[in-house]
């Protein structure tokens, strides 16, 4: 359960390169409230609404530790600003009262993505579970930086924010996620258990998974028997335990299969128009084979004296969904557009053409290009956020 005194608990997310304990005040989390299980979506910061993380309202579903259905909060239109957070209380039945949400799922609530960086969680007993953006990031589903901050280190954690989206309109094919929340309290051991071994948090089905297909009335896989964990570490008595598709009350109901990661990016083309994919799919076939393109971030330029951020990071990144991205530490320029690389001007001595970042755009090369290297873009911008 998690910590009942002190003020400080520790969530996993990502420290010194890999996975890693997060200190983090208790009271980032809401406060109780008796028979509601309170869940805190708080969304990825871009600095700016037009270059926005901002999105529609998701659903929640909550389930206990033997996949008992809890209550249910529908998702809607209305949308979570940039930078901020909602709370969506789930009210329990009389006959349910005060039971423990240990499994929740997070699932589209319209058609606008949005970038979820934290997600708190409250019982009626006043027990508080995080679940970082970086768990998202790290077991594979489409990301973003984040200027969002928490944690008591100085200066603080800003864990990556990770998509959901209705429609796919956006190459964003996960509509949400299931996890069971308990098993994101971090320790020390846990973390290193992680850290050594990924497929404990991400080849989890009743642990954490990414759903294609989910809506707040799907029933989610639970861990039967129940988990069992080594006293004071809380890292896992029999791993073997934890890679495993788990049991489900309602298989009939369940979310389906996740599609293939070729199956996805298909679909994510196909949302398309075909002058669109046209226009990229020679840059996209020789790069990484799929479309990582979201229209609504043309125009929309990031520049980031943030060391934590990176452009190369972003570019290397199949799974990486955003506006184009310069960082001045790495003197890099990310076109998100085609996943390809350059140099920036500032002391560049790279022929092939080089990102001005003075004009907000590409220097066409000084010499003829060899077969294989890419052409310089023309790029244009109508919103540049920098981030510190």
């Amino acid at each position: 359960m998690a910590a009942a005194a002190g003020l400080v608990m520790g969530v996993i997310g990502l420290a010194m390169g890999g996975v890693g304990m997060v200190p983090l005040m208790k009271s980032f989390a809401p406060d109780k409230t008796d028979q509601t299980t309170t869940v805190r979506i708080g969304v990825g910061t871009s600095t700016d609404s037009s270059a926005t993380t901002q999105g529609n309202v998701p659903g929640i579903a909550l389930f206990d530790v033997v996949g008992r259905p809890i209550g249910e909060s529908r998702g809607s239109h209305d949308t979570i600003g940039d930078g901020s957070f909602q709370d969506i209380k789930v009210e329990a039945p009389d006959d349910i009262g005060g039971r423990q949400a240990e499994y929740i799922s997070i699932s589209k609530g319209g058609n606008d993505a949005l970038c979820i960086a934290y997600i708190t969680v409250t019982w009626p007993d006043n027990s508080k579970y995080i679940f970082s953006g970086d768990v998202g990031y790290q077991c594979g589903a489409h990301w973003y930086p984040s200027q969002t901050t928490f944690g008591e280190s100085n200066p603080g954690y800003k864990p990556r924010c990770f998509w959901i989206d209705g429609d796919s309109s956006n190459g964003i094919t996960t509509q949400g996620i299931g996890l069971h929340i308990t098993d994101f309290e971090a320790t020390k051991e846990r973390s290193t258990a992680f850290n050594k071994d990924q497929d404990l948090m991400c080849k989890s089905a009743p642990r954490f998974k990414l759903y294609d297909q989910l809506t707040s009335d799907m029933s989610l896989p639970y861990f039967d028997p129940p988990l069992e964990f080594v006293p004071g570490t809380l890292v896992d008595k029999d791993p073997n335990k934890v890679k495993v598709p788990g049991s489900n009350r309602d298989p009939k109901n369940a979310p389906p299969s996740r599609r293939s990661l070729q199956n996805r990016n298909a679909l994510s083309k196909n949302s398309f128009s075909s002058r669109e994919t046209h226009n990229l799919q020679n840059h996209n076939a020789t790069h990484h084979g799929f479309l990582p393109y979201m229209p609504s971030m043309t125009g929309i330029l990031i520049t980031s004296n943030d060391t934590l951020t990176s452009a190369i990071e972003l570019c290397k990144s199949d799974t990486s969904r955003g506006p184009d991205h310069v960082s001045f530490t790495e003197k890099m320029f990310c076109d998100m557009q085609t996943k390809i690389l350059w140099p920036l001007c500032i002391g560049s001595r790279d022929i092939r053409g080089c990102f001005d970042t003075l004009s907000h755009s590409m220097r066409p090369a000084k010499r003829i290009l060899r077969r294989g290297e890419a052409s310089v873009p023309d790029k244009s911008y109508h919103t540049v956020n920098h981030w510190h």
